[in-house]
């Protein structure tokens, strides 16, 4: 299972599946421009922002955006987590199975 050719299959999957959640941040975010000032002076300030969504569609955008690039990766991470977890926990009471001495 851990072979090189699987952990380069692994790595390809990782970056295409990366790019791939990254890109309708591509579509959406754009730059805006607000304009400050009081009585003697003016400042230009631009912002980067989800210009693409609409006013309704933001809070769907955000909460995909959560789940994608969030909540996904570290349900995956905990995963995989708990599963090395266990295995350790597992040849740490076999090897000391193996290694106590018989009565």
């Amino acid at each position: 299972m851990c072979t090189s050719r699987n952990a380069r299959i692994a790595l390809v999957c990782t970056w295409v599946a990366s790019t791939l959640l990254a890109c309708p941040a591509f579509v959406v975010m754009g730059t805006e421009s607000n304009m400050y000032y009081n009585n003697s002076t003016s400042v230009v300030v631009v912002l980067c922002a989800d210009i693409g969504v609409t006013n309704q569609d933001r809070l769907v955008y955000a909460l995909w955006k959560l789940v994608s690039l969030f909540v996904v990766p570290t349900a995956i991470l905990l995963y995989c987590y708990a599963r090395v977890i266990a295995i350790l926990w597992l040849s740490t009471q076999q090897l000391q199975t193996m290694t106590s001495p018989s009565r």
